[in-house]
């Protein structure tokens, strides 16, 4: 496809991809993506803190990051197709979000390519995969939320962080008081005296829930 000169209106900025004419015929359709793409990103903040697999070695990180990048990936080819339906892509204006993205991401993929082990710095470790590739997803997962989640739609954003922290720390809970229904290999009738919970390391999931707790303040005021 031929691209066009940028065009920028109000808070978004908007550069032609294609012709003008899909935009009045496909206008449903365009609906549904914008409605898809925003139920993926509220099920990015809902599942993926909860989501482990038992069946797998690591049953945690590897499993979360593998879940992330699934969705993201799937929300980005809604989002190209949504762009090719209206003709143009759009995003919204935010010079210090882009140049903050710019910066981390050339510092990294340098990085990258100065590594000991590129391979390893861009596809990340057997345990985690927390490399590169990976940042480049969380990346995009900011661009979506900015473009996606606005006012109309962010107490759905917030509520769903806030339940996901509350079934985690529920999980936690069970966990303490020896009800876990999974038996955890190496942990004597289920029973812990910390919670792992849903994140696999207990300092991880209060990390996850000091992050989560401005959101359920916000949503409770706000109520």
């Amino acid at each position: 496809m031929e691209k066009n000169n940028p065009e920028s209106s109000g808070l978004f900025f908007s550069w032609k991809i294609g012709y003008n004419g899909a935009m009045a015929k496909s206008e449903k359709i365009i609906i549904l993506l914008d409605k898809t793409i925003e139920i993926l990103l509220v099920g990015i903040v809902f599942l993926v803190p909860l989501y482990f697999n038992v069946l797998t070695y690591l049953s945690f990180e590897i499993d979360k990051i593998v879940l992330f990048r699934s969705l993201v990936e799937l929300a980005t080819f809604l989002y190209l197709v949504r762009a090719i339906l209206v003709g143009r892509l759009e995003f919204l204006k935010n010079a210090f979000f882009y140049l903050s993205v710019f910066l981390i991401l050339a510092s990294q993929a340098l990085a990258t390519l100065l590594s000991a082990h590129p391979a390893v710095s861009f596809w990340g470790s057997y345990w985690r995969g927390f490399g590169l590739f990976t940042y480049l997803h969380l990346f995009i997962f900011g661009f979506l939320v900015l473009n996606f989640v606005h006012r109309n739609n962010l107490k759905r954003f917030f509520g769903a962080a806030s339940l996901s922290a509350f079934l985690a720390s529920l999980y936690g809970l069970v966990q303490v008081f020896g009800l876990d229904f999974l038996k955890w290999q190496g942990v004597a009738d289920g029973l812990l005296l910390r919670a792992n919970s849903t994140l696999g390391q207990p300092n991880f999931l209060a990390s996850y829930l000091l992050l989560v707790l401005p959101l359920t303040f916000y949503l409770v005021l706000r109520s």
